[in-house]
């Protein structure tokens, strides 16, 4: 019988190995929240929370040469992922119903069943994935709370294609 890494196959008496007991002494965190390493910001470690949604939008690219310069939809699936250094004091880095309300705000009012050429954003540049990425992260930079950051947005014309906003 194979056992996960960190615990030895002695039945219901299984001994924990030094990894699972430093695991098991950490407080546990909530969904998306997960510490990795950072130089970038906050010292030495940084939580991210990742929150997901999508809307429904028109688009034509101006100066492109081919199918995309006519008018046409998608439904676009936004990435969001927000960065911090500290949890606060129930364990969280931001409540992911936060974010995801900050987020609707920006897409309901500004981008949902719209034609984007339309909006005054996209009269100088096109409303392209980049610049709608862009666009969300600046939009999203103004609403969180101080200690928590915009890392990035990711936003999908297809399940296959993307762009990606990101801090520098």
């Amino acid at each position: 019988m194979r056992f996960p890494r960190g615990l030895t196959g002695r039945g219901a008496g299984a001994t924990i190995g030094k990894a699972a007991r430093a695991a098991a002494k950490r407080p546990a965190l909530r969904g998306a929240a997960r510490s990795y390493p950072d130089e970038t910001c906050c010292g030495d470690s940084v939580y991210y929370l990742t929150v997901k949604t999508e809307f429904a939008a028109a688009h034509q690219l101006r100066g492109y040469r081919g199918k995309c310069e006519n008018l046409h939809g998608h439904n676009w699936k936004i990435e969001v992922i927000v960065k911090g250094p500290d949890l606060d004091k129930i364990g969280m880095l931001v409540d992911f119903t936060e974010v995801k309300a900050w987020l609707r705000t920006l897409i309901d009012e500004q981008l949902d069943h719209r034609n984007l050429n339309d909006l005054p954003e996209f009269q100088a540049l096109n409303p392209s994935a980049e610049n709608i990425a862009k666009y969300l992260f600046d939009g999203l930079g103004n609403r969180v709370p101080q200690g928590v950051s915009v890392d990035r947005v990711t936003v999908y014309e297809t399940d296959r294609c993307g762009a990606t906003y990101a801090a520098q």
